[in-house]
């Protein structure tokens, strides 16, 4: 176990084989327990790539929503797909801003597009609301119409932005591939 832990690896394998273990075990004394466990480990180790990888991770990203995934599962699914994949998008973009927040620190963009939205959602908070339409919808609506401008608040490394744009040139070739 010594030479495992002082290899550069060491720690991130140790986890990893924990939490293969972990879900091995719970498969054996509880079967349905064992897709839930190994979901849980991808997942962990998802989100471990993300905050080693971020800038990568956040061209990955572009590139998925450039496809609008919530109208591909729209016609193959239905309407029941529509509004979860688009949370499902934008979540993970606020999961990305919040590592890339952790890993480089916050700033404050004053002239962020995304203030606007705050003085609307008050505004129609106390103008009243469209007929059909709760403040929750209201308020889910403010921070999804805000989302894409939430890296304007992380201080992000010098190769964020030639990422992010290499990849903005690839999401048409990405759209016709995937269609193909």
């Amino acid at each position: 176990m010594r030479v495992v832990l002082e290899h550069p690896d060491g720690p991130v394998l140790a986890v990893a084989s924990a939490a293969l273990a972990a879900a091995v075990a719970a498969g054996l004394v509880a079967p349905p327990l064992f897709g839930v466990a190994l979901a849980g480990a991808v997942a962990a180790g998802g989100v471990f790539l993300v905050f080693c990888f971020p800038t990568q991770a956040s061209g990955v990203w572009l590139l998925a929503t450039s496809l609008s995934l919530e109208m591909t599962l729209h016609d193959l699914i239905g309407e029941q797909a529509f509004q979860p994949t688009i949370a499902a998008v934008k979540g993970f973009e606020l999961l990305l801003a919040m590592v890339c927040m952790l890993r480089f620190g916050p700033r404050l963009d004053m002239w962020s597009p995304a203030w606007a939205f705050l003085p609307m959602l008050v505004m129609g908070l106390a103008h009243g609301l469209h007929p059909g339409l709760t403040a929750a919808d209201s308020f889910r609506s403010a921070v999804g119409s805000a989302t894409p401008f939430v890296f304007g608040f992380c201080r992000l490394p010098k190769e964020w932005p030639g990422a992010i744009l290499r990849a903005t040139k690839w999401c048409a070739v990405g759209a016709v591939a995937a269609s193909l």
